[in-house]
């Protein structure tokens, strides 16, 4: 018997011993009833928990020996390395009785970061290199124009075409990541599949990148009001772009005034708990973005609370506290030794000298690369594991895979055309 009827037939029981007769009719009646309603929820709905597999020992091992051989290969390593770790990680992720697979391949991401660095330089001057041309240009002319006299319009004519470019590269470097991550997950994806059926991703990036500056803008402008509504948008602008064999998954709109007064709450006591109250928000949020996304005759379940967020992100902080202080800490003095000081910039300061030596800051960087190397992959542990904890499927997995096995474009047996680059912004957790 389910909770819920157990219960009624307790409150039953209860009511006949104190003698309110129709009360316990009622609440024996209400028991049948909810019994009855559970078996047929649990018949129509089966439950999937989703299981994360992996072992913490395994995933620092394979750190480890990628930080190494990225070492010894100065940094080339480092996409096949990220790869196998993406690949241990989706392959020990279980969906009912079978688990995820996943064949991405390093040289695509080694290849995607050797486009990037060509196009950030280009997006960077074309975006950011004119508009502070154009500021100079302005200075240079107005200062003859007005030949030195302080004027309120001369400030405000040079100023426009610095504020110009400030804008212009809060937009480009928005494009950028929105654009990295958007390829990023479609190669993913790709490569993705379960009991043989591929995922596949559709769109165009720049779409996507012009939404999220045009939401953030909204958010601005609103002090933050629609922030709720934005995020929504973009979470289904993906969602609904992405496919399970030829199924896309669809995202549920509803009524969001329960999200929106947690976003408000949160907001109000922000600087009373130093920002931790918005893991209340963000698990709020992956609530509603999840339990109103579904594919063909699957339902996803999510149970995140802000508790639970909290003590993971705050648990994860700490973590990689000390390395990063520690980084932080001997890159400030180096940068105050060998260039300001050198330069006599911000010489009144007194910053400490701590004069290692080349070896010694060699020895300083080894130690925070090997530091994050152990412990990186226990916060990807907890990452995961959690995130499997509380997510599941509502549905006939049978009855979805037959449907998809009679599309026999979706099976990997059939040639498909994939995505070869990756950036390596998308990462499991």
């Amino acid at each position: 018997m389910s909770p819920l009827g157990f219960q009624a037939l307790i409150l039953a029981l209860y009511s006949q011993y104190k003698g309110y007769i129709p009360y316990a009719g009622l609440s024996a009646g209400w028991s049948i009833f909810c019994t009855q309603q559970i078996k047929y929820m649990e018949k129509e709905k089966e439950i999937h928990l989703i299981h994360y597999l992996g072992k913490r020992r395994a995933l620092v091992g394979r750190y480890v020996k990628c930080f190494l051989l990225d070492l010894l290969t100065v940094g080339c390593y480092g996409s096949w390395g990220v790869t196998g770790i993406r690949k241990y990680l989706i392959r020990n992720i279980q969906i009912g009785q079978d688990r995820l697979a996943y064949s991405g391949k390093g040289l695509h991401l080694f290849l995607g970061i050797i486009l990037f660095i060509p196009y950030c330089i280009v997006v960077v001057l074309l975006f950011t290199g004119v508009p502070y041309l154009l500021f100079v240009l302005m200075a240079a002319l107005m200062g003859y124009i007005f030949n030195g006299i302080d004027n309120g319009m001369f400030r405000v004519l040079v100023m426009l075409p610095l504020d110009l470019a400030l804008f212009f590269t809060w937009c480009c470097y928005q494009l950028e990541f929105k654009m990295c991550s958007y390829v990023s997950w479609r190669y993913v994806l790709s490569r993705l599949s379960w009991r043989g059926i591929r995922g596949s991703f559709q769109g165009f990036w720049f779409r996507y990148g012009f939404l999220c500056i045009y939401r953030t803008g909204l958010n601005t402008l609103s002090l933050t009001l629609l922030t709720p509504s934005s995020d929504l948008v973009k979470y289904k602008y993906l969602m609904e772009r992405s496919r399970i064999g030829k199924t896309p998954f669809s995202v549920q709109s509803i009524s969001i005034k329960r999200l929106f007064l947690t976003h408000v709450k949160t907001l109000l006591l922000f600087p009373f708990t130093l920002g931790l109250s918005r893991f209340w928000y963000q698990a709020a949020l992956r609530n509603h973005q999840w339990n109103h996304t579904a594919v063909g005759n699957l339902r996803l379940r999510s149970t995140y609370t802000g508790w639970g967020l909290c003590k993971l992100y705050v648990g994860n902080f700490f973590l990689l506290l000390p390395p990063f202080v520690s980084f932080a800490y001997f890159a400030l003095i180096l940068i105050y030794n060998f260039i300001l000081k050198k330069f006599y910039i911000f010489s009144f300061l007194e910053l400490p000298v701590v004069d290692m030596g080349v070896i010694g800051y060699i020895v300083c960087a080894l130690l925070f690369y090997a530091y994050l190397a152990v412990f990186l992959p226990v916060v990807v542990h907890r990452n995961a594991r959690y995130t499997t904890q509380h997510i599941a499927v509502l549905g006939d997995l049978e009855l979805f895979f037959e449907a998809q096995e009679a599309q026999k474009e979706a099976l990997l047996d059939e040639p498909v055309e994939l995505p070869s680059i990756d950036f390596g912004f998308v990462f499991p957790v």
